[in-house]
């Protein structure tokens, strides 16, 4: 078999497994044509938004390449769509996940924990966030913005013993943390972020936990600043200023 054959073969081969991934994630007979497919598919689902041009054009190319009447392969497509094809085939069915990709040692802090030994622990770390915990339950995330406008507002007063729970009402955003579990897929994470920032909002992290509870202590820990990581495991264009 020459290479430009086996390269129609394989591209046609991906080509219909793309086309019934589609169907199945859309609940659709084959009636409904395959450029429908990928319009209705980008409204809800990342990837096939992030590739949608390029999903059209591996439909136009396959009708290109497949005689109409005969079925038959009357062209060899370039080798560079054939991996294409098969790159954003393999993300559909198996989405790279945050976990454990994203899987760290997340430090945290009891809710009693004094304000002055939180911030020390982030300037020690070079942290500037770090999740409060009532016992296994998150309470909040203590920032380092929060705590400089608690001892602003307390007219610099020393912290003492003052617990760190006391800085949640100087929260800019009080719901500037989102939970994920450690399945989720990292274009759904990179949504969040998008989605937060077109709202004018800002997500400060984004906590994993083995099944996406709040309950559960987080075994990894996603920010702003692995945003341009997230892009990268994409490859993707960053998007909205974000990166």
């Amino acid at each position: 078999m020459n290479n430009g054959l086996y390269n129609a073969e394989k591209f046609i081969s991906t080509y219909n497994e793309i086309d019934h991934i589609l169907r199945v994630m859309l609940h659709e007979e084959n009636w409904v044509g395959y450029h429908e497919l990928v319009v209705r598919a980008s409204r809800f689902n990342r990837i096939v938004r992030e590739y949608e041009e390029d999903l059209k054009q591996i439909g136009d190319l396959r009708n290109a390449i497949v005689h109409r009447s005969t079925n038959q392969i009357i062209a060899e497509p370039a080798e560079f769509i054939v991996n294409l094809a098969e790159k954003i085939r393999q993300m559909l069915v198996e989405p790279p996940k945050v976990f454990p990709k994203f899987q760290k040692d997340v430090l945290t802090v009891d809710a009693n924990e004094s304000i002055e030994k939180v911030a020390h622990l982030m300037a020690d770390n070079n942290f500037s966030r770090i999740p409060v915990y009532e016992g296994n339950t998150f309470s909040f995330l203590a920032t380092a913005e929060d705590i400089v406008r608690f001892i602003a507002a307390n007219n610099g007063k020393l912290l003492g013993n003052i617990p760190i729970s006391e800085v949640a009402r100087f929260a800019e955003h009080k719901d500037n943390v989102q939970f994920v579990s450690q399945d989720t897929d990292i274009f759904k994470v990179a949504e969040m972020f998008e989605i937060y920032h077109r709202n004018g909002k800002k997500i400060e992290a984004v906590l994993i936990s083995e099944n996406g509870s709040k309950n559960n202590k987080p075994i990894g820990i996603i920010t702003l600043f692995d945003i341009g990581e997230i892009y990268r495991e994409m490859e993707i264009r960053a998007n909205n200023g974000l990166a």
